[in-house]
């Protein structure tokens, strides 16, 4: 009688890190964490016009951003450079945006990993990442 619920234990056991094993196989597989905001590089902010500063960055696939109507086009997330994005951003943070500086941003994405609906949340003058 003993040996039969030992058994039984050491069945209710395996079966229990078999459980284990699996639901965390299946989280780690089917449970992807998403990212719901980025920090980006510096980027510099060109001109529209200016074709050779813009052929400069894609050349050492630096990202860059162009001011465009109170939105921000950015190039440079992602694994192809020429990836354009378009950002929203205050009407008093685009103004502070200057033609031939460096900033980062903080984009805040309305759906997880969708960067067709991203917002600029913050922008910086200096690497908060030091």
């Amino acid at each position: 009688m003993k040996s039969s619920s030992k058994d039984r234990l050491v069945v209710a056991a395996i079966l229990l890190v078999f459980i284990l094993t699996v639901s965390a196989i299946a989280y780690f597989m089917l449970g992807k964490n998403k990212a719901y905001g980025i920090y980006t590089r510096e980027t510099l902010i060109i001109a529209a016009s200016d074709s050779e500063q813009i052929k400069i960055c894609n050349r050492s696939n630096a990202p860059y951003a162009i001011k465009d109507s109170g939105s921000l086009k950015y190039y440079g997330l992602g694994s192809g450079m020429s990836t354009e994005n378009i950002f929203v951003l205050k009407t008093e943070d685009y103004n502070k945006l200057v033609e031939g500086k460096t900033y980062w941003f903080d984009i805040r994405l309305k759906k997880a990993d969708d960067m067709t609906s991203a917002v600029i949340g913050k922008i910086y003058t200096e690497n908060i990442m030091k």
